[in-house]
């Protein structure tokens, strides 16, 4: 029975095309940071400085970018002066060009620093351990975390066409006619739906995370969460890692009890079109639900 049932979605060419792309947008939607960073924010210079400082937070890191960016701000404050310094012989060509060079690199370092000067501040209120690190890619990825929607669409599409397979194919008088053809293949239905759906998302889900893994720089992943300011000191002593992990089972459990709905509503309808309209309304429900969650 399980053979035969598998069968009807494995026959489907159209579901195997449906995953396949699917999976493949997965993993180009993975290659994207979502997170809107401030105006002339520069990942290159707030690498520089995540490397200078990286470890566990402390007052004397704080400080130190504190320091960089009053020096800066100085430094701005006083770009006129040094012109005019300049054309009343007060600076020589070489003084004023290198004194050019340090305002115009100050001028792109300055989003940066103040943004590192924002996370010292907020590390300053916790009292939890935190560590700087680079952390655009894996804040990115957390903060930007939802039910997978190339995941549901899937999950719908193969349970529905194990739910409606005999519907379609006018064979389901004769199916339910036989010895098993009832309850015990109603119940291996949808055990059969609660596991493929969760096969089907877990998939999903490790592509995305592989892929991030593999293009993005993704940090300490054994750093505390709070170590996200997205965060904002709500996630006590729990390691970033151990958080993503945690995101991935919750996603893939809401997954496996969409596909087990999908059945139930497949069976009730008796409506490709039906079905698919009221569990993507479903999966809408159940996104929101998660999001207080995780």
């Amino acid at each position: 029975m399980i053979r035969f049932e598998l069968k009807k979605i494995f026959v489907k060419k159209s579901v195997w095309i449906l995953v396949g792309v699917c999976l493949v947008l997965q993993i180009i939607f993975s290659m994207r940071i979502n997170t809107a960073l401030p105006e002339g924010f520069r990942d290159d210079i707030y690498r520089y400085y995540t490397q200078q400082i990286e470890g566990r937070f402390s007052t004397e890191k704080r400080d130190f970018m504190r320091t960089e960016y009053e020096q800066m701000v100085e430094l701005l404050s006083r770009e006129n002066e040094y012109r005019d310094q300049f054309y009343d012989h007060e600076l020589s060509a070489d003084e004023y060009k290198e004194l050019s060079d340090q305002i115009k690199s100050a001028d792109t370092r300055k989003v940066t620093v103040e943004y590192l000067c924002a996370k010292g501040d907020y590390y300053s209120t916790l009292e939890e351990p935190v560590e700087y690190f680079y952390d655009i890619a894996v804040t990115d990825y957390v903060e930007s975390w939802s039910l997978n929607f190339f995941a549901i669409l899937s999950v719908i599409m193969m349970i529905t066409v194990l739910a409606l397979e005999d519907e379609n194919c006018n064979t389901v008088y004769m199916v339910r006619s036989s010895r098993n053809g009832r309850k015990r293949l109603f119940r291996l239905r949808m055990i059969l739906a609660g596991v493929l759906s969760l096969g089907v998302s877990l998939l999903f889900y490790l592509a995305e995370y592989v892929t991030k893994l593999l293009y993005f720089d993704m940090g300490n992943l054994s750093a505390p969460l709070n170590s996200l300011m997205a965060f904002a000191g709500g996630a006590g002593e729990m390691a970033i890692g151990t958080y993503i992990v945690r995101m991935i089972m919750i996603s893939v459990a809401a997954s496996g009890v969409l596909g087990i709905l999908t059945m139930l509503v497949g069976v009730l309808t008796k409506k490709n079109i039906v079905t698919y309209i009221i569990m993507l309304g479903a999966a809408y429900l159940l996104h929101l639900c998660t999001q207080f969650i995780l």
